[in-house]
């Protein structure tokens, strides 16, 4: 996803462009099933709607904060600089979780799982 973001930013091809954004939604659409299914498997089902619905809320909560201020920051930095950091921001979370040993190694457990 990070690595597509980069290339969204800097591509000056409008089909190199439409192919990186395709493959960053791609990995958007599987890094949040992934993350559902983590989210749902790791927390106890009598706090399971309250977990989710905790993480709806501030979802809803942020964005229309965030689509604010990247106006702000596009019209002062530039669309390309928001894509750089935000390629580089995602590669860093990436990165971070991969060297945390209790986020790479997470398991599913419930019925029919060890």
């Amino acid at each position: 996803g990070g690595l597509m973001l980069l290339g969204l930013g800097v591509s000056t091809s409008v089909p190199l462009a439409a192919l990186f954004g395709a493959l960053a939604s791609f990995g958007l659409a599987v890094g949040e099933v992934s993350g559902g299914a983590l989210l749902q498997g790791l927390t106890p089902e009598a706090y399971r709607g309250r977990v989710f619905g905790l993480g709806r809320s501030l979802s809803v909560a942020v964005i229309p904060a965030a689509s604010v201020l990247g106006g702000f920051l596009a019209d002062r930095l530039g669309v390309l600089p928001l894509f750089v950091g935000g390629g580089l921001w995602v590669l860093g979370m990436g990165l971070l979780g991969w060297l945390k040993p209790s986020v790479r190694t997470a398991a599913l457990k419930g019925p029919g799982r060890p």
